[in-house]
């Protein structure tokens, strides 16, 4: 009953949902391992996932708590809810930042890689909180060698291209290539 209501959270107000997601999360978790705790666990899980997908349209504590419940998935999270909880670093809005953030401090070394994938490829705002996160873990210096080396690599083809196409002379395209090289350059 209670996945039931948080299925249809248009009709719950927000506490309520989070305080149900993180129930379910924690009922999910906990128990036997028999068929019926799969199921629920699957359940769950998709639930949570959907959830704290970006433009899932659920309000953001609902959001915040699916990405803590991720996060203390049983036998951790696995590479795509760890990508799920690093994106959403990039998240408008404050709680829902701030839940991933603590989600990720929580996993420790388990984030590093996710992190680092957000750090170079991640949206400006994602990018610029991975790397804060990473500096206050214990971070495999190779792994962060690695990222700055893949960084850098982009910056030089980004500027190349940005050489060659700015002989078109369109100042729209310009500008953008402008603000790329300086992102780019700015997470390296």
């Amino acid at each position: 009953l209670l996945l039931r209501l948080v299925r249809r959270r248009a009709r719950l107000p927000a506490a309520t949902a989070a305080a149900a997601i993180a129930a379910l999360a924690a009922l999910a978790t906990a128990g036997p391992d028999d068929a019926e705790a799969r199921w629920l666990r699957a359940d769950v899980g998709e639930l949570v996932r959907s959830l704290a997908a970006p433009g899932a349209g659920a309000a953001p504590l609902a959001t915040g708590a699916a990405l803590t419940a991720l996060a203390r998935w049983p036998d951790g999270p696995g590479p795509d809810d760890l990508a799920l909880i690093a994106d959403a670093l990039g998240a408008r809005d404050d709680e829902i930042r701030q839940a991933a953030e603590a989600a990720l401090r929580g996993l420790g070394p388990a984030a590093v890689v996710a992190l680092v994938r957000t750090a170079g490829l991640g949206r400006r705002g994602a990018r610029d909180r991975a790397v804060a996160l990473l500096g206050e873990l214990a971070v495999d210096v190779r792994e962060l060698a690695r990222v700055v080396t893949a960084e850098l690599d982009a910056l030089d083809r980004l500027a190349v291209d940005a050489g060659a196409l700015s002989a078109l002379g369109d100042p729209l395209l310009d500008r953008r290539l402008d603000e790329r090289l300086r992102e780019v350059a700015h997470t390296a």
